[in-house]
């Protein structure tokens, strides 16, 4: 049999070679009218591209055209808004006794300045705050920080007067502001003008002007500047009529022309041009293209192929494909769970792109990260992990249509591909029976183990058509979702990637800050809520960069916590608090307790003791002067050494405080196990509305109290939150209410003063 089976072995390539000949003898007409459709075909194919192109070419000018009319609309109508606004105020506070009486009659300067001019100026950005008397003499003029004298012949000018003129004509019973657009050195400047008029009751003459309140907003650099950010317009820049630049062309812009109350132009209000047809173009025409090329090349090889396959051809390429795909098997599968592997799911994903483009649908990756697998791995064993990532694939093939495809992606990360969405809730669908099925324990054997997972989802083509950025912006996404919380999930956004890319900025140059000097420190005071006086400060880290600006510590301490840059910066932080304190104490005689923050890094660190004594004693400052605060995620820590190190400091005479008091994690069992002193009230608590948290900051100054401990409530900003929490019992208090953070020569001025208020 086996001779046989070589046999038909030798013969089989003669024979398919004498079929395909029968077959191509068969198929020569066939293939000839093929091929003359076929070119008949690639005409009209060809045809249809270049009517696609022009389509797609020509809506894109349309849609530039479009946008840009609807920003041109849009300034129009935010210059007609601010006109409005300077009107209205010139006829709330024109139409006004007191004004009249005091400023016009009473020429009260000082009234003027608390209730006109400056209050104008810093309540409604008013730039010219000008109060004519009946003979037009000027009673009272703000501009800027000065007051003035008489009015430049600048900005008195024809049009003003016109529009003065306008005010003082009017209906005394209900008088109406003048307004309108007026050429101030070279810059706009909006208008608001009221005659001022009384009413009854009132000594004043009703039916007469008794002068004029004039308001002037300037549409300025700074305040075009705060326009393009507020409304997302491109550098909105006022060119003047006599304004010579050959560099600026000003048909390359959007443009406004912006005319004063006689109709004359006095310049251009420019800004740049909407790019939305360009984006439309970027986005449609690579696609436009490789699918009008795909056809083309399609079409060409099918001509070509036909008239030159033949049976033995096609025998050959199917057991070449047959044993291609097995071999494709075995490389696209992950052997352990089964499940798709990272290669065979970025085809998937490539060809579902694809798929989505041409029939307009929509798909979902979902990237899955599993929170708590690393300890389970170390602790209980690879063999456990791997029975846990089997279960994990198990239970997320479950929770999937068939179409749709399942990856373990590498380690403990997965993805899912959701395709052909219909709705957004087919998604919310499938993520809540992911969170539903890791919201319960695992078992193995007599084992329960309890893990999460954090996701991240990318809406194809919503959120991008390429393969490489579909995992790039889910994996952004998932790791925005673990920093969230754990067993989270989060949809990408186009300001997620901005993120990383600042974060990765911001991490970059945090590494050089200290050698560069770039950190600095400022100190808010902590109040006793009985008498108001001063008992300590608490130390802030600040951060100025050359290229970044001011960076919030929201946004650089966690980056910092993540390596040990964190101790540099605290031991840097603490020496300098310490050197501020001597100078305090020195040029105020009050000796304050200094408040500075621990992070759980520094306590993890064996010589963290040590390094702090050794710089306390160098500057000679008592121990029980220094406060150091920690946060409350680490009473609940399983760490040893930070419980060891914490212990140690208490010993040498540190005071210990808890930070962030309430948030969620620690309670009155955990409070006991360290030896605090001092408990802070999250600023949370207190901010939020005081009739819900009531209760909250009772019980928390009870517990303290109990436990033997004071209370320092955070983020007091009303005189009804420094009440409520006198009341409460609690001792001590900080916040904007009291004093802002300030620097060091800030601070000695705020106790100085304090102590001549108190001596006199």
């Amino acid at each position: 049999m086996a001779e046989d089976m070589k046999r038909e072995t030798r013969h089989r390539p003669a024979m398919a070679e004498a079929e395909t000949k029968d077959a191509d003898a068969a198929g020569l007409g066939t293939i000839k009218s093929l091929s003359d459709g076929i070119s008949l075909s690639l005409v009209l194919i060809l045809a249809s591209v270049a009517t696609i192109f022009a389509v797609v070419f020509y809506s894109a000018e349309r849609i530039d055209l479009f946008a840009n009319n609807k920003s041109v609309e849009q300034i129009e109508r935010l210059i007609e808004l601010e006109l409005d606004d300077v009107s209205s105020i010139s006829l709330e506070y024109g139409w006004w006794n007191e004004m009249v009486e005091e400023v016009i009659y009473g020429r009260n300067m000082e009234w003027a300045e608390s209730n006109a001019g400056g209050y104008l100026q810093k309540n409604y950005e008013m730039d010219w705050v000008l109060s004519l008397d009946a003979n037009g003499e000027l009673a009272h003029g703000k501009h800027g920080d000065e007051t003035i004298a008489s009015i430049p012949a600048a900005v008195m000018t024809p049009e003003l007067k016109q529009l003065i003129s306008e005010a003082i004509h009017t209906d005394f019973s209900a008088p109406k502001p003048a307004s309108g657009i007026i050429d101030i050195n070279g810059e706009p400047g909006l208008v608001g003008i009221t005659s001022f008029t009384a009413y009854e009751p009132t000594n004043l003459e009703i039916d007469r002007s008794h002068g004029a309140l004039i308001l002037i907003r300037m549409l300025d650099r700074e305040f075009l500047s705060r326009w393009s950010e507020d409304f997302q317009v491109g550098e909105l820049t006022f060119i003047s009529k006599n304004f010579r630049n050959n560099d600026i062309k000003i048909e390359q812009y959007n443009s406004l022309v912006i005319s004063n109350v006689q109709g004359e132009s006095i310049g251009h209000l420019i800004w740049n041009s909407e790019s939305a047809g360009k984006r439309f173009l970027s986005l449609v025409l690579p696609w436009a293209i490789a699918v009008g090329g795909f056809i083309l090349l399609f079409s060409a090889m099918f001509y070509y192929k036909l008239r030159s396959y033949s049976r033995i051809a096609q025998e050959h390429l199917t057991e070449l494909n047959s044993s291609r795909k097995t071999l494709l098997s075995l490389a696209k599968y992950d052997f352990l769970t089964g499940l798709a592997n990272r290669s065979l799911f970025v085809d998937h994903v490539s060809r579902e792109i694809s798929h989505c483009i041409r029939h307009k649908r929509k798909s979902a990756v979902i990237y899955i990260d599993l929170d708590g697998f690393k300890s389970v791995n170390d602790t209980l064993g690879h063999s456990t992990g791997d029975e846990l990532l089997c279960l994990v694939a198990e239970q997320l093939a479950e929770n999937v249509r068939k179409e749709d495809v399942v990856s373990r992606f590498g380690g403990d990360e997965f993805c899912i591909l959701l395709t052909d969405i219909s709705e957004d809730s087919d998604i919310y669908r499938v993520i809540e029976k992911i969170h539903h099925h890791f919201s319960s324990p695992f078992t193995i054997g007599d084992m329960r183990l309890v893990i999460g997972a954090s996701l991240g989802i990318v809406i194809i083509p919503d959120d991008t058509t390429d393969c490489s950025n579909v995992f790039r912006f889910s994996d952004i996404a998932m790791y925005k979702a673990k920093s969230i919380g754990q067993n989270g999930h989060c949809f990408y956004t186009s300001d997620m990637e901005e993120t990383s890319r600042n974060r990765t900025r911001v991490k970059s140059q945090l590494a050089g800050a200290i050698d560069r000097n770039e950190l600095y420190l400022e100190y808010q005071p902590i109040y006793t809520l009985s008498d108001r006086e001063i008992t300590g400060i608490e130390a802030l880290a600040r951060w100025q960069n050359e290229e970044l600006g001011q960076v919030s510590p929201a946004e650089f301490i966690p980056l910092a916590e993540e390596s040990d840059m964190i101790c540099h910066i605290g031991y840097w932080v603490f020496d300098r608090a310490l050197n501020d304190l001597v100078k305090i104490t020195q040029d105020t005689e009050v000796e304050l307790t200094l408040s500075i923050n621990i992070s759980a890094r520094q306590l993890r660190s064996d010589d963290f003791p040590s390094k702090m004594e050794e710089i306390r004693e160098r500057h000679g400052i008592d121990l029980s002067r220094i406060r150091l605060e920690i946060t409350e995620s680490l009473l609940i820590s399983e760490h040893a050494n930070e419980h060891s190190v914490l212990c140690e400091l208490s010993e040498k005479g540190y005071r210990l405080a808890l930070d962030d008091f309430g948030t969620g994690y620690s309670a009155l069992g955990y409070l006991q196990r360290y030896p605090l002193e001092v408990v802070k009230i999250d600023k949370s608590f207190v901010s939020d509305s005081l009739a819900s948290n009531a209760f909250l900051i009772k019980t928390i100054v009870y517990m303290a109290d109990m436990a033997g401990m004071t209370t320092v409530a955070e983020g007091i900003e009303t005189p009804e939150q420094e009440e409520f929490l006198s009341s409460t019992g609690c001792m001590y208090g900080q916040g904007f209410h009291f004093s802002r953070p300030l620097v060091l020569e800030d601070t000695i001025s705020l106790l100085k003063a304090r102590q001549n208020s108190l001596l006199s």
